[in-house]
């Protein structure tokens, strides 16, 4: 009996349209994935490194054994759990730039299923409900960050599924339903830093749309749990390493500034008191955070430029198509829609809190990945938007108008996402490309060309050892120990790492002789940076160029 309901889940319309459109999404994060996006970004290095590090010796590179909370960089105690599986798909795969970004874009493409069921929750068995996640299939926000192995893209599907069981108990009023939510919520505090401020707050309204049917205890002890939980992680090293070296409130440039305006104020008014009432510390953040918070709200921010980093910027083009502007407009539009208006005003409360964490931030404002939350309901109010302007049309004398409307998105869509693919495709590279790691990947690869054989000396840059060990699929246990945080060694093999940008300037000795491993004399291959002057006896021999033609490195030997 069992077997033939599973099988009527499965093989009916309903499902299978959705599932198209999960190939859809996972077609379009995953074509083309080695080459685009076309930098292999530190992040991604470490997380497909030291998964498979530690996997197969049981230590990372510090030297800690099965770390599960965190693995430090540089005292921003980044979760592991993805770089675990990361890790696990790099033994599926091989140690290649696809098997690290391919499980984002898997478990991005997962989250058209929590939407679509979410959306059925708000508008009713309808047909428009397929809108939703055909729109987060091709949305460019989750898309580009699914291609870049951002960890908050697993966490927001992860969250999305835990958000529709919350949804769910409360329509349906089992409480199982209720603790399968506080897993999915929990799994997520180990999966992005920022889903540890939203899960507490996610589930404070409910309360106000329980009834007298359902166990009103078990939803207020869930909401003092995760308060409780997220209090307790913000309390340790590792829950608090990242936030405090961005937070607004820990910021010296900010206190500085606050303080700089305070002291202007007091000899303008000339009165130190009036400069306390009108321009104090609390007055200062709370403006600051309006400003940032406001920005996430631009339509610059939203559809013409992006935000920050660098790494998610595609050039003149939105985290959202234009024509989504005509959606959410559509969404004040009058109508008939029957909606689950409970649900509907939460959505609009989703909205409002999705922001709330980064703009807690000053590092990379408006941040496209911190406010990544912001993008669930977008989709769900661009559904009720179409839906909307849909009914508003629906009559037989107004067919034509339906038509035409439907014709006019389907073209308005098709050439944003053309022109969205070019950019991403073909403008991207070049865009910006001396602040990122454009030529690491490559440098990897010729010191891996270069062989055991030569004694070779390169700067000591970002995640650079990590290149060079990930690409010549080094993953020797001799090496856990060895680096200090900041993933900072000495030397690996026959490869010494300089702390110097042209180590040629304090290489010392550039001969020496190992014959029994040669027969001779082995010269020493210095890597630089590519602004370089090369000094004394030394002739270039290779360069690595970025994609905006500068010079990212420069190899040089001894004349």
């Amino acid at each position: 009996m069992r077997l033939k309901k599973l099988k009527e889940k499965i093989f009916n319309r309903e499902f299978i349209t959705v599932f198209l459109i999960f190939i859809l999404a996972l077609i379009i994060r995953t074509v083309f994935l080695t080459l685009i996006p076309f930098r292999f970004h530190n992040d991604e290095a470490i997380s497909g490194y030291i998964g498979r590090f530690i996997l197969l010796n049981g230590k990372d590179v510090y030297g800690n054994s099965w770390p599960l909370f965190f693995f430090n960089y540089f005292g921003d105690f980044r979760v592991i759990l993805p770089m675990y599986i990361n890790g696990i798909s790099t033994f599926i795969f091989g140690v290649n730039e696809f098997a690290v970004r391919f499980p984002t874009a898997l478990i991005g493409s997962l989250i058209v299923f929590p939407i679509y069921s979410i959306s059925k929750i708000l508008l009713g068995k309808r047909k428009i409900v397929y809108v939703s996640p055909f729109l987060i299939a091709i949305l460019p926000w989750h898309i580009v960050l699914s291609r870049a192995t951002s960890e908050g893209i697993v966490g927001l599907t992860v969250f999305t599924f835990g958000l529709l069981f919350l949804i769910k108990s409360v329509v349906e009023g089992k409480t199982k339903l209720l603790m399968i939510s506080c897993a999915f919520f929990f799994l997520t505090f180990f999966l992005y830093p920022t889903f540890r401020l939203l899960s507490p707050l996610v589930l404070l309204p409910i309360p106000f749309f329980l009834t007298k049917h359902h166990n009103r205890k078990v939803y207020f002890a869930a909401i003092i749990f995760f308060f409780l939980l997220t209090f307790w992680v913000g309390t340790t090293n590792w829950g608090a390493g990242r936030f405090l070296q961005t937070s607004l409130f820990s910021s010296k440039d900010v206190a500085t500034q606050i303080k700089a305006k305070e002291v202007a104020l007091s000899n303008a008014e000339g009165s130190i008191l009036m400069a306390k009432v009108f321009d104090n510390k609390v007055i200062g953040y709370a403006q600051l955070f309006v400003s940032n918070y406001s920005d996430y709200f631009s339509p610059s921010f939203l559809f013409t430029k992006g935000g920050f980093p660098d790494r998610y910027v595609i050039p003149d083009v939105g985290l959202l198509f234009i024509t989504f502007a005509i959606f959410l407009i559509g969404v004040l539009v009058p109508s008939n829609t029957k909606l689950n208006r409970k649900f509907f005003l939460y959505t609009i409360f989703l909205l409002l809190l999705a922001p709330f964490p980064a703009a807690l931030t000053v590092d990379d404002i408006p941040n496209v990945h911190r406010s990544l939350f912001m993008i669930v309901p977008l989709v769900l109010l661009s559904t009720i938007g179409i839906c909307k302007i849909a009914d508003l049309l629906t009559g037989k004398k107004q067919r034509v108008l339906l038509f035409g409307f439907c014709f006019l998105i389907i073209f308005s869509l098709t050439l944003e996402f053309i022109y969205f693919t070019h950019q991403y495709a073909i403008q991207e590279p070049p865009y910006k490309s001396f602040s990122k790691e454009d030529g690491f990947r490559e440098i990897a690869l010729y010191v891996k060309k270069a062989g055991p054989d030569k004694q070779i000396i390169m700067p000591l840059y970002g995640a650079l050892p990590i290149y060079y060990l990930f690409f010549t699929n080094d993953f020797n246990k001799n090496i856990a120990g060895t680096f200090q945080i900041g993933l900072i060694v000495n030397k690996i093999n026959n490869v010494t790492f300089s702390a110097d940008s042209c180590p040629a300037n304090t290489a010392g000795p550039v001969r020496s002789v190992d014959p029994v491993r040669t027969g001779g004399t082995v010269r020493t291959i210095i890597i630089e940076d590519g602004n370089c002057d090369i000094k004394g006896k030394f002739k270039e021999i290779f360069s690595v160029y970025r994609k905006d033609a500068t010079k990212a490195f420069k190899v040089v030997q001894p004349t």
